[in-house]
């Protein structure tokens, strides 16, 4: 979920076009094509703060990766920026992405269950592959400005939508969380249901988990970087330059 979710921040924030009217923000993306299949060389730190869910420490790196079917992303954000409200849809047809890696980190995703979210300290390195399909995130916020730094925090969440058709990740034999390996395949098969289950069994105390570790990244921003972010302007180029 981290790695998504890392990725499709990513995205957005490189390829969405925005129209400004007034105080009225409204994105809709991709506007710019997006390689199929978009390639990065490696190595490259990986290293990611999303607590209290999940951080990969120093150290984390990955190699080459590979990434197929983004160009099935589809999102559409509304910001009120006089009301500082957001209302978000992402969807995304599949995704199959590759690498190798090393790192180290922890995940909690408590009240999820360990068997929908392997958790504890872990270490892994090898070959990884992830593969989602009918992905749908839907839902709105509310964002707060520090008035010292100007910085941007979600003070609330709401996620109306969070489903998938399938999810399947393989992270290789050396991946070991909580001192015990991973049974990828039985993983796979079964990460459908029990999140389903799971979600709908926790979904207040899961969706505001996920707005504690989305301000780990958001909280980095003043809220007219965000906007620009969110733009892809953030060189002051077009977003479709390289």
């Amino acid at each position: 979920m981290k790695v998504l979710f890392v990725a499709l921040l990513f995205v957005a924030g490189t390829f969405a076009r925005v129209a400004v009217q007034e105080q009225q923000i409204q994105a809709e993306g991709p506007a710019c094509p997006i390689d199929d299949p978009l390639e990065r060389p490696g190595p490259d730190s990986i290293n990611v703060t999303l607590d209290p869910i999940a951080k990969l420490l120093e150290g984390s790196i990955r190699g080459d990766i590979v990434a197929t079917g983004l160009s099935t992303l589809h999102y559409n954000v509304d910001i009120n920026a006089l009301l500082l409200t957001a209302t978000f849809e992402l969807t995304l047809a599949q995704v199959d992405v590759t690498t190798t890696y090393e790192a180290t980190g922890y995940v909690d995703a408590r009240p999820l269950a360990a068997e929908t979210v392997p958790q504890g300290n872990f270490t892994g390195s090898g070959n990884a592959r992830i593969q989602a399909s009918g992905l749908k995130v839907q839902g709105s916020a509310s964002l707060f400005v520090n008035i010292i730094g100007n910085k941007v925090t979600v003070s609330r969440l709401v996620l109306n939508t969070v489903e998938f058709t399938t999810l399947r990740l393989d992270l290789g034999a050396q991946f070991l969380i909580g001192g015990s390996p991973v049974d990828w395949t039985t993983w796979s098969d079964n990460i459908k249901a029990n999140f389903d289950r799971d979600f709908a069994a926790n979904k207040n105390a899961v969706v505001d988990k996920v707005r504690l570790a989305a301000n780990n990244i958001v909280g980095q921003y003043t809220l007219a970087e965000l906007i620009d972010l969110i733009s892809g302007g953030g060189d002051g180029g077009e977003p479709c330059e390289n």
